[in-house]
């Protein structure tokens, strides 16, 4: 029974009023683990990603920023008075490149300076954007205008990592820029039409505990004779040394034997 002017406080209130409150249940049994686990996955994927972005931050900085050693400290490049018969055959002069290497050249070629270099054409590389070889061998009696076959022996030394990629990265490399090189060339008109006719089996091996990759191939340019080249990448004393041997394979007979000679004289200083 009420007090006047009083309710009685409703059974639903009381059981509002003196309700037991939940108890929070703990997750099933494993699922923190599962929880943990998810989160590592999630990790784990972030620490890739950021990986393989750094990767490739790192050889697009490389390609744009290889030091060419044989250009940026002004290597002199002079004949050594001393040969090592083991490693320079009979009649062929050793050159020092700086400090850097060594290397022996047969009595068939010669260095070359850019004095030999006409006006016209001095002018024709500036605009092609052509700065060639650091170090440069022609065919003997070039300069004098007394012999007119062809052949090129060409040095740049470099401080870099290609020796850490694979024989499929440096052949794919090479041939984009090669093919780069020559569809640049082709476009300013200065000299006429070059292609590559053939690639040649990429050959691995070692010369003196040196490691070096070999791509060769044969070019042409416009009608003029075909010109096989072999060119070297070969890495030593943390330096590549890139070496670039071409001849035309008409003048085989007089150029093969001797080329293929030249990169097992090399020696790293």
């Amino acid at each position: 029974m009420s007090h006047s002017g009083q309710t009685a406080p409703s059974v639903k209130w009381m059981k509002e009023a003196f309700k037991v409150p939940a108890v929070e249940k703990e997750p099933p049994k494993g699922a923190k683990t599962l929880i943990r686990r998810e989160m590592l996955k999630n990790v784990c994927g972030l620490g890739i990603v950021i990986f393989v972005i750094a990767t490739c931050v790192f050889i697009v900085r490389y390609r744009n920023e290889r030091t060419n050693v044989t250009t940026e400290y002004g290597i002199h490049i002079y004949p050594s008075d001393s040969s090592d018969s083991t490693t320079c055959p009979s009649g062929w002069t050793r050159y020092l490149l700086g400090d850097l290497a060594t290397l022996a050249i047969p009595p068939t070629c010669e260095l070359r300076g850019e004095g030999w270099l006409d006006d016209a054409m001095k002018e024709r590389k500036r605009r092609m954007g052509v700065n060639g070889a650091a170090i440069v061998f022609q065919q003997t009696g070039l300069s004098s205008k007394s012999n007119w076959r062809y052949s090129r022996i060409m040095i740049s030394i470099f401080k870099d990592n290609t020796r850490l990629w694979s024989k499929d990265a440096l052949e794919r490399w090479i041939r984009e820029g090669l093919g780069a090189s020559i569809d640049k060339n082709n476009g300013m008109g200065e000299a006429g039409a070059s292609r590559i006719l053939k690639w040649y089996p990429t050959i691995t091996g070692t010369t003196y505990g040196n490691h070096y990759v070999r791509i060769s191939y044969d070019r042409q340019l416009n009608t003029n004779p075909i010109v096989h080249v072999d060119y070297y990448l070969i890495w030593g004393k943390h330096r590549t040394v890139e070496l670039t041997l071409s001849y035309r394979t008409t003048e085989s007979d007089i150029w093969k034997a001797d080329f293929e000679k030249i990169p097992t004289t090399l020696c790293f200083q």
